[in-house]
């Protein structure tokens, strides 16, 4: 098995926020590009964290603690090299959430448990991209949306990129 670290940088953006994103750049409105920006930053974090390889998974691991406030809360990817568009993305804040992106089978049944109690979602892969490899790292982005009883509740777009510490 192999550990090393790594650099991250993670975000996380209402697809809302995407299309906002796009009409700026079209008609270059620095107001509006303030109001988007302002106080409302999406998730947003570089960090280090560990990659890992065991018998053909890859996983990687970043603390997003002060991200969210809430001590040892960690992102956990992980995927097979042989099959990188269908990974599996497990937040324990407050719990466990755990999400399947997947480009064959694009609705997942997940699920999260919050503390209170666990609840089911769905999440509907739009489109992934996992150019990431153990020995170089890499990009990944996954544009999903989440339903709660097949009503749709939130939509993202997620983008890590995973860089060697060189030595």
């Amino acid at each position: 098995m192999g550990i090393k670290a790594v650099k991250l940088k993670f975000s996380s953006k209402p697809k809302e926020f995407w299309s906002k994103v796009k009409k700026i750049e079209e008609n270059g409105d620095e107001a509006e590009a303030e109001e988007l920006f302002g106080d409302n930053v999406p998730q947003y974090m570089e960090t280090e964290g560990v990659i890992s390889r065991e018998n053909g998974n890859v996983r990687i691991i970043l603390d997003d603690s002060y991200l969210v406030g809430e001590a040892d809360s960690k992102v956990i990817f992980s995927f097979e090299e042989g099959n990188p568009n269908s990974v599996i993305m497990v937040r324990t804040v407050l719990g466990n959430c755990t999400y399947v992106f997947d480009d064959k089978v694009r609705r997942q049944p997940c699920s999260c448990n919050v503390g209170i109690y666990p609840f089911e979602i769905t999440v509907c892969t739009e489109d992934i991209y996992n150019k990431i490899t153990y020995e170089k790292g890499g990009t990944m982005i996954v544009d999903y949306n989440i339903e709660i009883n097949g009503i749709p509740a939130d939509g993202s777009k997620l983008k890590l990129k995973v860089e060697p510490i060189k030595q």
